[in-house]
């Protein structure tokens, strides 16, 4: 599956770990009303509470072992992140801002 997110610049800045789980069938359109009524199902919720648990389970391992957190930032130090980071678009560079109804912004 294809998609858009900030994770590629976050994970520069500090440690990040991804979970994918199965909330809907398989070649569902992304934003669409097939992925909207399939939200209130059974087998997505059953995905979102093992997601709840997998992620609820990881915060409280990192908790008791705070040794994996400093050895996952020290590695990010490493390989150029953190204070190392520095985004490829320059900061005098912002987006267009497009409004009206053919953005689909307000007019």
């Amino acid at each position: 599956m294809l998609g858009s997110t900030d994770v590629a610049d976050v994970s520069w800045v500090v440690p990040t770990a991804q979970l994918e789980t199965v909330c809907f069938a398989g070649e569902t359109p992304f934003h669409s009303w097939q992925m909207v009524a399939q939200g209130r199902s059974t087998a997505a919720h059953t995905g979102m509470i093992h997601a709840a648990k997998v992620l609820a389970a990881t915060g409280a391992g990192l908790l008791a072992c705070p040794g994996i957190i400093r050895e996952a930032k020290e590695e990010l130090r490493r390989r150029g992140g953190m204070e190392g980071y520095v985004c490829p678009i320059p900061g005098h560079i912002t987006p267009p801002a497009k409004t009206g109804p053919a953005s689909g912004g307000m007019p």
